[in-house]
């Protein structure tokens, strides 16, 4: 049977041309089509894309891919509705078919008669099969944790490079928080937006880890600190003290944490003096200001501080804030390419 797409019939050098070219909003609506336009895309997209996924408590799912603007969001997954209009596909889900459309007016794929869990499970499944692509990226809230453990056993031999939890107002408990801590796997990035559990404490080494940034980092200890692996370390607010600082200080002097290129702690009480004790004969004060920007896009603001040379040669940079936050950066910038297509 003759196909009702003309670019279906074109050659395949030609038509692979084509869908790499194609806007992806385009290529998924056109995938949605027919089977024959399924196979036709899956078979011949080659391009190489990063892929990220979002979740929280108001949009169940949001898929955005590097180098292209359109956002492509999945809604109303709910077991209760039936289709109002015309369904334009099926997509296979534990060999049942579930109904889907897109919507006229705002442009989102829909899928009805499934709840939440196999509904995200389902159009992950259904794009990174379409697009023969990995996910790089979950920011993700308290009610998809789930989300990157599954992810990370289906892309086996290819782990997440971030995983981001940026839901404020969320409230975890001790046994979340530790998870997404500890378990929640990430090649590069991870963040923890959100309030660690009241008395929460951490006694295990910390994973090599890129970057690491906690927004509430004020049960991060500095035995913690002096496990830590990282380029950009980047506590908000921290309990740390001077003296911890200190510490942590003549550890990379020392040739810890070897990596580190940016590092953030927001105490409240830095007093840069304290935190140089024992190290001002080898402190060379700055009163000019500075730019710099960390391998993942920190941008600290360096009025004023003191230089300090690791036996090596390198150099870091060490500037306190009148908020109370004290700043590490070592010499020279460097860039990160964080998001390599696999």
């Amino acid at each position: 049977m003759t196909s009702p797409f003309p670019l279906l019939r074109m050659p395949s050098v030609a038509l692979k041309l084509i869908i790499d070219s194609m806007e992806l909003n385009s290529l998924i609506a056109l995938s949605l089509a027919s089977r024959k336009s399924h196979s036709v895309i899956k078979a011949h997209h080659r391009k190489p894309i990063n892929g990220r996924i979002h979740t929280s408590r108001d949009t169940p799912l949001v898929f955005s891919f590097s180098g292209h603007s359109y956002v492509f969001s999945a809604l109303d997954f709910d077991s209760s509705i039936k289709p109002s209009s015309k369904i334009l596909e099926f997509i296979t889900w534990e060999k049942e078919e579930v109904p889907i459309k897109i919507d006229p007016v705002d442009g989102y794929l829909k899928a009805f008669k499934i709840d939440e869990v196999d509904g995200l499970r389902t159009f992950i499944v259904y794009v990174t099969s379409l697009l023969n692509i990995y996910m790089l990226e979950i920011s993700f809230c308290k009610q998809s944790i789930w989300l990157v453990d599954w992810v990370n056993s289906r892309q086996e031999g290819a782990p997440l490079h971030s995983a981001l939890f940026v839901d404020r107002k969320e409230e975890l408990s001790e046994e979340q928080y530790l998870h997404i801590l500890r378990d929640c796997t990430a090649s590069v990035k991870k963040w923890l937006y959100t309030t660690a559990p009241p008395n929460f404490r951490y006694s295990e080494k910390f994973r090599k880890i890129d970057c690491l940034d906690i927004i509430d980092g004020k049960w991060v200890t500095i035995q913690n600190l002096l496990t830590m692996d990282g380029i950009d370390i980047c506590l908000e607010s921290s309990s740390l003290t001077n003296t911890d600082l200190n510490v942590f200080l003549k550890h990379w002097l020392a040739g810890g944490c070897p990596r580190l290129k940016f590092f953030l702690a927001r105490t409240g009480t830095v007093n840069i003096l304290e935190v140089l004790t024992d190290l001002f004969e080898d402190a060379v004060l700055f009163e000019q200001r500075r730019k710099y920007t960390s391998p993942f896009r920190f941008t600290p603001r360096l009025k004023h501080g003191y230089d300090i040379q690791r036996e090596d040669g390198v150099t870091a940079t060490v500037s306190d804030s009148k908020q109370g936050c004290l700043v590490i950066v070592v010499w020279p910038e460097t860039t990160y390419n964080d998001f390599k297509p696999l």
